[in-house]
């Protein structure tokens, strides 16, 4: 697509807009990346977006990204606010939708894209690297959706996307903690879509490649990202073939025929 931002493409006969307009939603991990380019889209088709964003994070700016992003929306005629989130944090998470809810009235739709690297060989990984990942792109998919699905079952109405990662269908070098943390997404969005579909809330996950470039440079240099076909990413599914058993003689049956039809003795 080019810049990250830019304007998504839409197919010929779909209307841009269609379903977003006046519908409230919280973008975690909003500020920068996939998540900035999500948000400022349901900015553009209408929504009202609070765009989420790590308070505390060492080294960057993410509050100064988040207001930039809630800046565009705004320019664009949307109505949009930046709001701080430590998703590792349960108790961040419920003042944060109800913060959301108190701005908006309630959360239509949720974006789970927070996410971190701490990249390392199995070897070599702490389990401080290890629940850094799981804990910031894993749980915090749950505690997200746990809080927001009240709000969705009681309007009857939810959609919930979840940022998963073809690391996650394929693995990679270095990346033990974020590839099970992006497959517990794909496990996690298919079993919340089983459950809630029969409550108006649709969930689904998105897979993507290497696209980020912000999360590029902390991988292994000696393992570069490696292009994937599009057929690799979901392998097709093929039917079982059912061969019939031959009855075997004494089991019970008849007995096969014979030439010209005529029984064995």
């Amino acid at each position: 697509e080019g810049a990250w931002g830019a304007p998504l493409s839409v197919p010929p006969g779909v209307t841009r807009g269609a379903g977003a307009t006046g519908k409230p939603g919280l973008v975690a991990g909003g500020a920068r990346g996939i998540g900035r380019a999500i948000a400022l889209e349901l900015g553009r088709r209408g929504a009202s977006v609070a765009v989420g964003y790590h308070p505390e994070e060492i080294g960057h700016n993410h509050e100064e990204q988040a207001d930039e992003v809630t800046a565009d929306i705004a320019a664009s005629g949307g109505q949009a606010y930046a709001i701080g989130c430590d998703v590792r944090d349960p108790a961040s998470i419920s003042a944060t939708v109800q913060s959301v809810k108190e701005h908006f009235g309630s959360v239509d739709i949720l974006v789970n894209n927070a996410g971190i690297t701490r990249d390392r060989s199995l070897a070599k990984m702490s389990q401080d690297e290890w629940d850094a990942v799981i804990e910031t792109n894993l749980s915090s998919v749950f505690h997200l959706t746990a809080r927001v699905l009240p709000l969705m079952v009681e309007s009857g109405y939810g959609r919930i996307i979840n940022i998963s990662s073809v690391v996650g269908l394929h693995g990679n070098y270095g990346q033990a903690n974020y590839a099970a943390a992006k497959a517990g997404i794909v496990g996690f969005t298919k079993t919340a879509a089983l459950e809630l579909a029969r409550k108006g809330v649709t969930v689904n996950a998105l897979a993507p490649g290497f696209l980020a470039p912000q999360m590029l440079p902390s991988m292994p240099a000696h393992a570069p990202p490696r292009p994937l076909h599009a057929s690799r990413c979901v392998p097709p599914v093929r039917p079982p073939v059912l061969t019939p058993r031959p009855e075997r003689a004494g089991s019970g049956g008849h007995r096969p025929a014979g030439p010209s039809g005529v029984k064995r003795a």
